[in-house]
Order: C-alpha cells, then sequence, then structure tokens
C-alpha cells in the first residue's frame, strides 16, 4: 500500500537545516536518518535563504507606513465612490430600459407571469 504525501512540520525542517549548517553533518546522513529526500531537504534550504533575505532587509519606519496607509484609504475612498456613481447609473438605466410588469406573481405551474385580477374583474370572467 503507498503512503500518503508526508507533511512536515517547520520546526522539524528547522531541526534538520540546523544540523546541517551548525554541526556539519552530511546531507546523506541526515536524509537517511530522518527519511526525508536529498531534493526536499535542499527545496528546504533554498527556502531558508530567499526568507533570510526579507528578515534581513531594511523595514520601513512607522511614519513610511502611515503615509502609504492613508494613501491606500484614499485611493479606497475614491473607488468606492466610483462603484456606487456606476450601481447608481446603472439602476436608473434599468428602470427606464424595463416596462413596468402589472401587478402580479410568477406562476408557479406555468413559470410565467400571472396578472392578478381585482375581485371585480374576477366576477367578470365566472361563469353562470
Amino acid at each position: 500500500m503507498a503512503k500518503g504525501k508526508r507533511n512536515y512540520t517547520a520546526e522539524f525542517k528547522v531541526q534538520i537545516l540546523r544540523e546541517h549548517l551548525e554541526n556539519q553533518v552530511p546531507v546523506g546522513k541526515l536524509c537517511e536518518q530522518h527519511k526525508v529526500n536529498p531534493n526536499l531537504f535542499y527545496l528546504w534550504k533554498k527556502e531558508l535563504f530567499s526568507g533570510a533575505l526579507t528578515t534581513f532587509s531594511k523595514t520601513k519606519t512607522p511614519v513610511q507606513q502611515n503615509e502609504k496607509i492613508s494613501r491606500l484609504e484614499e485611493k479606497l475612498k475614491y473607488k468606492d465612490s466610483l462603484i456606487s456613481e456606476i450601481v447608481e447609473d446603472n439602476l436608473r438605466l434599468k428602470k427606464k430600459a424595463e416596462p413596468a410588469l402589472p401587478a402580479g406573481r410568477w406562476g408557479n405551474l406555468t413559470k410565467m407571469w400571472v396578472v392578478q385580477r381585482t375581485p371585480s374583474e374576477n366576477r367578470k370572467y365566472e361563469t353562470k
């Protein structure tokens, strides 16, 4: 029976990578000991170093972050106003384009619009 895909925890990955980097344990020995494919080990190592770049890069100051947040909020307000104008125009155009339907309802069996008649109109059509 084939085994399913194994999910390794972040702690496990760090433990193996630390063991290799700090203690100079060979990759083959580590992978054999922990039953991990060497290709997977090298993938984890690559991910570790690509993440290290973002860790050591300069972070933005709170003032810069606040400016960026305020710019994005203004942009969002502008887009919201545009959306509301478009929706209003759409509704106005729909009301102009659609003729008003007479009072009625959708028929359950016919799936067609059924005009509701007042009781006085119903009497006209009653058979005697």
